[in-house]
């Protein structure tokens, strides 16, 4: 059975428990989901054992840790050698454009996850892969990429952000990293 951690999932959680994995959330409000650890993510270390985990995901949480760069000494103490750790964050380019939020205390590019494999006081991760989607990518593959788009209000939204390219900057970051 794979052992799953989801950070931040609030009350929308992206992983669920099924018969091949069982999924612990992580959060620091008390959502009523299964297996809840009530936990502000900036209190470590966080209250999980060495390696106890198969899988971690992270998403759009990171930026609001103040310790980012100690979370990420724990996440990696808490994953197993052989674990994944999948993040998503936005991209320092959308923060900038829409204006900075005050519950985010980091910034990221991909220069962020690519440091961590590279430098030899934070060599503790290897980046498996790494991608910057777009705000076009995200609407595409929650449509389904390819398909025509039916939903006339969707279709609107696009034609904006055709006429406007710099809505289709960089949006998100996703990493998968696995212990190195």
């Amino acid at each position: 059975m794979i052992e799953a951690l989801e950070i931040g999932p609030a009350d929308r959680p992206r992983l669920r428990s099924d018969p091949t994995m069982n999924v612990t959330y992580l959060d620091r409000r008390p959502w009523k989901l299964p297996n809840l650890v009530v936990w502000n993510i900036d209190d470590l270390p966080l209250p999980f054992n060495d390696g106890e985990f198969d899988l971690i995901y992270a998403y759009q949480v990171l930026e609001h840790s103040t310790r980012f760069p100690d979370l990420m000494d724990d996440l990696h103490r808490i994953l197993k050698p052989s674990g994944s750790l999948h993040v998503e964050v936005p991209h320092m380019d959308w923060e900038m454009r829409l204006g900075p939020v005050p519950t985010h205390y980091r910034l990221f590019t991909q220069e962020t996850f690519k440091r961590y494999e590279e430098l030899d006081y934070v060599k503790r991760w290897h980046v498996v892969s790494l991608r910057t989607t777009r705000l076009y990518d995200m609407i595409l593959e929650n449509e389904g990429g390819g398909k025509i788009i039916e939903n006339p209000k969707l279709r609107n939204v696009i034609r904006l952000l055709v006429r406007a390219p710099h809505l289709l900057d960089k949006c998100e970051i996703r990493a998968v990293l696995k212990p190195a």
